[in-house]
């Protein structure tokens, strides 16, 4: 992705949605998208309301190009899209059969986002797979990731970072590092140190963050080498349980979506120590969330987009049961 491309199309949309910069969390069991104040935490109401246009399992939410909000509704597989100002349901996005997408291709789809390149990227969990489509129409492109590339097993969370793209597998408890122009298996981060590898961020600092969900940890790699640098924090600091989404906020501190607790927790970003419960438990009754964003970006895209070479994401074996993840 070019400078001219980031700051004609992904600058104005994230200045138009600077304007409402909240935080939005999927409520895992109630089917629905909560709002939160991005400075105190504070409820602000029910964003998407339960079941809103057929949505079941949401994970990942994200403002698109066009400013609207997208969703991956993982029990009917689709990904719906909703005003990005009030929430509303507009049409379902992508959907099996349709667009060019060939049935039973995209399978209880978990996170997405906007790539180099300008596409919708979305992980694909119970076929091992990253499929890829126009971010303007949702027409199907390809399967950027075959399945199973590289031994990738249940595709949660996804990210771009310096022209590689990484996914965490959650059945195989490790991240794949693939070629982000060519999809291309490279290399695998973190076999043996995480156990449910579900979201993945990266800081300021460059670093590779991974939450651990059976460990109630969030785990550090650098992403070049993919050495461990280690556990961020102690297990279950805080009380996290159930360690799910996590994302950089604009204030450059670390949040993660604490399943079991209904609670979002934040730690400092730079030393990991534990600061509060960002999001008090059942806040907005607030039940199981899982992933979560901000509608503004963080730090670290801030200085991708100043340094011009720059992209910003907008950000077993069965279905998974309604009481998982």
């Amino acid at each position: 992705m070019n400078l001219r491309f980031a700051l004609g199309v992904l600058l104005p949309m994230v200045l138009a949605n600077s304007a409402c910069a909240d935080l939005f969390v999927s409520s895992f069991s109630q089917n629905s998208i909560r709002r939160y104040d991005e400075i105190t935490g504070a409820f602000l109401g029910t964003f998407i309301s339960a079941g809103s246009g057929g949505l079941s399992a949401p994970h990942r939410g994200i403002f698109g190009l066009d400013g609207n909000f997208y969703v991956a509704s993982a029990n009917n597989d689709c990904i719906l899209r909703y005003n990005g100002q009030t929430g509303a349901f507009v049409d379902v996005f992508i959907q099996n059969g349709a667009k060019g997408l060939p049935a039973g291709t995209l399978d209880y789809p978990v996170d997405l986002t906007i790539g180099p390149d300008g596409s919708l990227y979305v992980s694909s969990q119970l076929n091992d797979s990253i499929l890829r489509f126009n971010a303007n129409t949702g027409t199907f492109m390809d399967s950027f990731v075959l399945s199973g590339s590289g031994g990738l097993d249940g595709p949660s969370g996804i990210q771009f970072h310096n022209g590689d793209l990484f996914v965490a597998g959650r059945f195989s408890s490790a991240v794949y590092r693939y070629d982000g122009a060519t999809g291309a298996y490279e290399t695998t981060i973190g076999s043996g140190v995480l156990n449910t590898a579900f979201g993945l961020d990266f800081g300021v600092d460059g670093n590779l963050y991974v939450a651990s969900g059976g460990s109630q940890r969030v785990y550090r790699f650098d992403p070049s080498t993919g050495t461990s640098l280690g556990a961020f924090f102690s297990a279950g600091s805080g009380g996290l349980s159930g360690s799910i989404g996590v994302e950089f906020g604009p204030d450059g501190n670390l949040y993660v979506a604490s399943l079991n607790t209904d609670s979002v927790k934040r730690y400092n970003g730079t030393t990991g120590a534990f600061l509060d419960d960002f999001v008090a438990a059942g806040s907005g009754s607030l039940d199981q969330p899982n992933f979560m964003t901000f509608a503004v970006p963080e730090p670290s895209a801030w200085m991708m987009l100043a340094e011009g070479g720059i992209w910003w994401g907008l950000r077993g074996r069965r279905r998974v049961p309604a009481d998982r993840v």
